[in-house]
């Protein structure tokens, strides 16, 4: 895999294929190194619509110590893909990434669905949307059954 540099006080490094999920998806989980050599994992967050002063996308770091945990905010959603460790692991490595990744959920109905999650970071929850790409809001997601009412009542909207 070709691994750029971001050369800085702290460098990170990144496959293309993290590099445009990164740049398309706008989230993904990366290594970084401090100047004493040390690991450490961190959520980069770009916000494509707001470009800074020197050309640059405006970016969002949130250390691992935030507490975002791909795991925990899966236990929030009906998704069939977690009953099997195997293809939960793999979800979660996918979403870990910054993928936007299908995943398959079950309604109340007992029907099942199709639709894409990718992590939302600062709201501490999946991002969820149809196969055409249009977002599933979290009512819909609450009625369907597709997401706990607990996750509705901690929807961090505002604040």
């Amino acid at each position: 895999m070709d691994e750029g540099n971001f050369g800085s006080a702290f460098d990170c490094k990144m496959s293309s294929k993290e590099s445009y999920d990164l740049h398309i998806i706008g989230i993904g989980n990366n290594t970084y190194a401090n100047q004493n050599g040390s690991q450490y994992k961190a959520w980069d967050q770009l916000y494509p619509s707001t470009i800074l002063p020197n050309g640059r996308m405006k970016e969002r770091t949130f250390h691992e110590n935030y507490g975002f945990d791909v795991q925990k905010v899966g236990t929030n959603y009906r998704i069939m893909d977690l009953i099997i460790e195997e293809h939960a692991n793999r979800l979660y490595q996918n979403i870990e990434r910054g993928n936007l990744q299908l995943a398959k959920f079950l309604g109340k109905d007992g029907e099942d669905e199709q639709l894409f999650i990718t992590p939302n970071i600062p709201v501490g929850c999946f991002d969820v949307f149809t196969l055409d790409r249009k977002p599933v809001s979290l009512e819909l997601q609450v009625e369907k059954g597709y997401s706990t009412e607990v996750l509705y009542n901690y929807d961090c909207r505002n604040g």
